[in-house]
């Protein structure tokens, strides 16, 4: 998978709460993907826009790491669309 790839999906899906290699100052509830030292790092924020601790995976690829950060992109925009006023849970 590649960056075009991920971004063409992220606008395709109307894809929302995301860091794009640090493109912006961390806020809360985000999937963040960047590349540090020789490795690429996709975690979440907390809702204090910190880095929610356990949250960081290190991937040796940049593949491999976009297709983790697509997953979970995508896993908090659904919990994000829910109708909670009728959840019955």
């Amino acid at each position: 998978m590649t960056k075009e790839e991920v971004l063409e999906i992220i606008e395709t899906e109307g894809l929302r709460k995301y860091n794009w290699f640090n493109s912006e100052n961390l806020r809360e509830d985000q999937v963040v993907i960047f590349k540090k030292d020789d490795k690429w790092c996709v975690c979440a924020t907390t809702e204090r826009a910190s880095i929610m601790p356990g949250s960081d995976c290190y991937y040796d690829t940049e593949s491999e790491a976009l297709e983790r950060f697509l997953f979970r992109l995508r896993a908090g925009n659904r919990v994000d669309s829910r109708d909670w006023k009728n959840f019955k849970g």
